[in-house]
């Protein structure tokens, strides 16, 4: 895990300085990116090896890393208003395994994956291989899906990696933000211009923490570039 964490870093040193050069919001980003290496690679030296604690480090920062995003973009947003969690793969369901805090009542759910119609939100966004924004689990068509969910919005991001020998993508989970907020993420022109430039790295770092052993998941065999 150790050598894959460092290599990780050397082969992403100059993400920081082109993202750096865009916007200097995602200062807050790297330094919270910094954080969640420095608690792997500490915890790797040290031979205590809490994989629980190594995913949900990733969660917090990532979480907090939009939160910073909305701020300085002079979007209203409370502590306890984001929410981050991290969905696998496994036997045609989805499994949310972990949340980046404890929060009650929120619940460790399954979902299933329909490969020919998937449901909205995290299994869409795993069977399409594309990020998908829900603006509000209230209204429309997907009030009935989103029964009493403690979230009014939600965007959720495919896990995916490159088989360099088949050249397939291989989506392994789904990474949800939520917020309590409607419309909090405003669209979908600020969350590929403004979120998801900022999680990328995140995205990495959740790929190692994969290829490692760290996160527990099956991959899809159907996403083929």
């Amino acid at each position: 895990l150790l050598t894959s964490i460092l290599l990780w870093f050397y082969e992403n040193r100059t993400i920081k300085k082109r993202v750096l050069e865009l916007d200097i919001q995602y200062e807050t980003t790297f330094a919270l990116l910094s954080l969640s290496l420095e608690s792997n690679v500490a915890y790797t030296l040290n031979g205590k090896m809490d994989k629980d604690y190594c995913i949900e480090t990733v969660l917090q920062n990532v979480s907090a890393s939009v939160r910073s995003i909305l701020i300085e973009n002079g979007i209203d947003c409370g502590q306890e208003a984001i929410c981050t969690n991290l969905m696998v793969y496994k036997d045609n369901t989805l499994h949310l395994t972990h949340f980046d805090f404890i929060r009650k009542p929120r619940n460790y759910i399954v979902l299933p994956v329909d490969q020919e119609k998937p449901d909205f939100g995290a299994p869409e966004a795993y069977c399409k291989n594309a990020y998908v924004y829900i603006k509000d689990v209230t209204k429309g068509k997907y009030k009935k899906k989103f029964v009493n969910r403690p979230y009014r919005i939600i965007v959720s991001f495919p896990l995916e990696m490159t088989d360099y020998a088949t050249s397939n993508k291989l989506v392994y989970g789904v990474l949800n933000v939520d917020s309590k907020v409607r419309k909090q993420f405003c669209s979908h022109k600020f969350i590929e211009k403004k979120i998801k430039p900022a999680l990328d790295p995140f995205f990495s770092m959740f790929h190692v923490l994969f290829y490692n052993g760290i996160i527990k998941a099956e991959v899809s065999k159907t996403h083929e570039s």
